[in-house]
């Protein structure tokens, strides 16, 4: 959740792209490890190569998340333990408090093959824009931002951070190398 932001219209935006691959195509396939650990899909730990399905387990896991309070595989006590539990753990959905609609949409973001996981088809998202749980959306007014959010943060001017972390406000800033610098530092190696 720490990579989503609500802006200050109440919109969600996702932020923090430093892993992020540019200009892949629905049947590019990568195969570096990394991200967020608790949301790495099973084909990375695998080390088996992926595309956009990584994504999809990711807004799975989000969406868990968001809606329980939880991650679907909590209470590892080191990361051998936390890959485990992703590659053999099943979530037990018939426990949680959602409709039935919502656990079905997080059902099929969160199978463990890559293959029959929803949005891993050549309509990639499209998958997932017709599920159930979007029926009332009309895809163009979100986009658009025409959906009035739920909660609009009110705010003091553009600096105003009062909805922030106050320990990650206090955190130094730590900048990540420009790939100049990465490529200057690789030539002189």
């Amino acid at each position: 959740l720490e990579n989503t932001i609500l802006d200050s219209t109440g919109h969600l935006k996702l932020c923090d792209f430093g892993f992020c691959k540019e200009n892949t195509t629905y049947d590019d396939q990568l195969n570096t490890f990394c991200g967020t650990k608790e949301y790495i899909a099973p084909e990375l730990i695998t080390k088996k190569a992926f595309g956009y399905s990584m994504d999809w387990w990711c807004l799975g896991v989000f969406l868990f998340e968001c809606l329980t309070s939880e991650l679907p595989f909590p209470n590892s006590k080191d990361d051998l333990e936390l890959y485990e539990k992703i590659l053999y753990n099943t979530i037990n959905f018939t426990k949680l408090m959602l409709s039935t609609t919502v656990k079905n949409l997080m059902y099929n973001l969160l199978k463990k093959n890559p293959q029959e996981r929803l949005g891993c088809t050549l309509d990639d998202g499209e998958d997932i824009k017709k599920h159930k749980f979007f029926a009332e959306y009309d895809w163009e007014d979100v986009f658009n931002k025409k959906i009035k959010p739920e909660f609009v943060p009110t705010l003091d001017g553009p600096g105003d951070t009062r909805f922030f972390n106050k320990q990650l406000l206090a955190a130094p800033i730590v900048f990540s190398p420009t790939s100049e610098e990465v490529n200057y530092e690789l030539q002189i190696e």
